[in-house]
């Protein structure tokens, strides 16, 4: 994802990201959204000028091996969210 306009994530690539983890997940492929990188490095490596087309965001896709386990969430309780005054 690059965004022309300037150095930061925008509203517009992280929108865009969303959803493109939305289908990816959708397809059974995993996805990491990386946005602490080397941006000159990366950009350099993709033959971009920086400036004109900066990376903002890299997306890492993948399958997961076929014994993965979900990682479990142990959920908080409303009595721990939620305090009436």
């Amino acid at each position: 994802i690059t965004n022309r306009r300037h150095n930061s994530l925008s509203a517009a690539p992280a929108i865009a990201i969303a959803y493109m983890q939305l289908q990816a997940e959708d397809l059974g492929i995993g996805s990491v959204w990386i946005n602490a990188f080397d941006r000159p490095l990366c950009a350099r490596d993709m033959g971009l000028e920086m400036g004109k087309e900066t990376p903002v965001a890299l997306l890492a896709l993948g399958y997961p091996l076929p014994d993965a386990k979900q990682p479990t969430r142990k959920r908080k309780s409303m009595d721990d969210l939620v305090r009436t005054i």
